[in-house]
């Protein structure tokens, strides 16, 4: 017994290697936009669609977007974010119509209300924009890439 030695598979170097290589190695990043899969947004999840904020209002004004679902009875705004936003773009829901309100950080500003219902998988810009000629800020919805119909699977059975 003294006289054997112990068998190691041969391709152990190699799957050590590998595995060492693996944790040291940082995990990918995930895009911060989804990608466009077959033409949708592989990110987004079943009654979602994708909105892009773009600010055209000047330097040092800042706006706040905020949302309420009309399938929701006496909730109040909630905070979708500020602008310029941290990510390019957010999911908002696309199952009930909402209510978008931009409202500006300068005093005396009317805000811009708009109420879309959003396709899902689809992609959306919200333009957001400063009246100079009144205090007003002005915003519209443009489709960036047009949603799905979802209702077609029911359509063909």
């Amino acid at each position: 017994m003294a006289g054997r030695r112990s068998r190691r598979p041969r391709g152990a170097p190699a799957a050590g290697l590998l595995l060492l290589l693996l944790l040291l190695l940082p995990p990918p990043a995930a895009p911060a936009q989804p990608p466009a899969a077959a033409g949708r947004a592989a990110g987004l999840r079943m009654d979602q669609a994708w909105l892009q904020v773009r600010r055209e209002v000047p330097p040092g004004e800042g706006v706040a977007v905020s949302w309420l679902s009309d399938a929701c009875h006496k909730c109040l705004f909630q905070v979708l974010g500020s602008v310029p936003f941290e990510e390019p773009g957010v999911a908002v829901d696309s199952q009930h119509p909402m209510i978008l309100v931009v409202n500006s950080t300068v005093k005396g500003k009317e805000p811009c209300s708009i109420h879309y219902h959003f396709g899902e998988f689809g992609n959306y810009s919200l333009t957001v924009r400063s009246d100079h000629g009144s205090k007003k800020i002005l915003c519209n919805i443009v489709i960036n890439q047009k949603p799905v119909n979802s209702y077609l699977r029911e359509i063909i059975v």
